[in-house]
């Protein structure tokens, strides 16, 4: 048999199940933190150390699996547990062996990532960035304001989340 393979996707319901369960084994719930989900495309996730409040990318979530966003839960759960200035260094590491988690940081595009919005050019050095918002006035860190001024473009690749393509 043929066709695409489809990774199952989670359920917000089922991933708020999840974080639940997570704060608890670590005790995060009796520590005074809370969860969320927030509207984010270029990150995954984020620790608030004065809000006491973990969020996940909701629309991310919505494009990837169970083991994904168990992976995320743990990867913000250590940076709660490891405190607001051990980034990702040693303490932090630590922390994810001892909760299970994998100590690494999330770079680059997770799987069932959003194409960006815009396509950046600088006219200076043809460098490209891929941003899903865009300020007026950017420029490329290597030309400066001189030569740099990015050149902003739609991504063709570019799908609003939870939306159709549209049929000419």
């Amino acid at each position: 048999m043929t066709g695409i393979l489809r990774i199952p996707v989670m359920k917000r319901a089922d991933a708020l199940k999840i974080a639940k369960q997570l704060f608890k084994k670590h005790k995060l719930d009796k520590r005074g933190w809370t969860f969320g989900f927030d509207r984010a495309i270029e990150r995954q996730g984020l620790c608030l150390f004065l809000d006491k409040r973990i969020t996940i990318s909701g629309p991310l979530v919505d494009r990837n699996d169970e083991a994904w966003v168990r992976e995320l839960l743990l990867h913000e759960i250590a940076h709660a547990l490891a405190g607001q200035y051990a980034g990702h260094g040693p303490r932090w590491k630590a922390v994810c062996r001892r909760i299970g988690a994998i100590p690494q940081p999330y770079g680059g595009i997770p799987p069932g990532s959003i194409p960006p919005k815009y396509i950046l050019t600088c006219p200076g050095c043809d460098t490209t960035f891929r941003r899903q918002r865009v300020q007026k006035g950017c420029w490329c860190p290597d030309c400066g304001r001189e030569k740099g001024l990015l050149l902003v473009a739609l991504n063709p690749d570019f799908k609003e989340p939870g939306k159709s393509p549209r049929v000419a």
